[in-house]
C-alpha cells in the first residue's frame, strides 16, 4: 500500500485555527530525523514534543541528521513556548 500524500507542507511552522483553540506546528528538525516538529495547543499551553524530549534520556545524536546545537536550538524553542504540560 502506498504512503498517503499530505495536504499540507510546511517548512519552518503552521497554524491550523480550530475555532476554539489554535494548534501551531513547528519544525524543531532535523534531529534524529529530518521532519522532527512539536504541536503546541497555545490555549491550553500543552506540548505534544512527540520523541524530540523524552524525560530521562540523552538525546539521540547517532543520526547524520542530529548535532548538539540543533538539539539545543530545538529545546529553546520549546522555552519560549513556555508549555504547562509537555506530552
Amino acid at each position: 500500500m502506498p504512503y498517503p500524500t499530505p495536504d499540507i507542507l510546511y517548512d519552518d511552522g503552521y497554524a491550523v485555527d480550530l475555532g476554539d483553540l489554535t494548534v501551531q506546528l513547528t519544525s524543531v528538525g532535523p534531529l534524529h530525523t529530518r521532519g522532527d516538529s512539536i504541536i503546541f495547543i497555545e490555549e491550553e499551553s500543552v506540548l505534544f514534543s512527540g520523541d524530540v524530549m523524552m524525560g530521562g534520556i540523552i538525546p539521540s545524536i547517532d543520526s547524520e541528521y542530529a548535532s548538539f546545537d540543533k538539539w539545543k536550538g530545538a529545546i529553546e524553542k520549546i522555552d519560549k513556548l513556555s508549555p504547562k504540560f509537555i506530552i
